[in-house]
């Protein structure tokens, strides 16, 4: 995963779904929007996650809700002991 893509999305890492709906500028492709809190904010700071057919934001996507699978997230956790590890030896 490219650095971009990992500081975009890991900004959400630990934070709580707390609503949903659909936002409707245009009739034909509604928005989902997912209002998410960080845990560990002042006042408990509420976004919204909308989500976009493509970058530019032309119109309302579509997100796969999969199940995590134990060994992705076995190796997710392993990735994060070993970067640590090297984050260490090179300080």
């Amino acid at each position: 995963m490219s650095n971009a893509y990992q500081k975009h999305f890991g900004q959400i890492i630990g934070c709580k779904i707390v609503d949903f709906y659909m936002e409707d500028e245009d009739d034909m492709n509604p928005w989902p929007v997912l209002v998410i809190q960080q845990p560990n904010s002042a006042g408990g700071q509420k976004y919204k996650l909308v989500l976009s057919q493509d970058e530019e934001g032309n119109g309302g996507g579509f997100a796969f809700i999969e199940e995590v699978v134990e060994a992705q997230e076995k190796l997710r956790e392993m990735r994060k002991v070993y970067e640590a590890k090297k984050k260490m030896e090179t300080a």
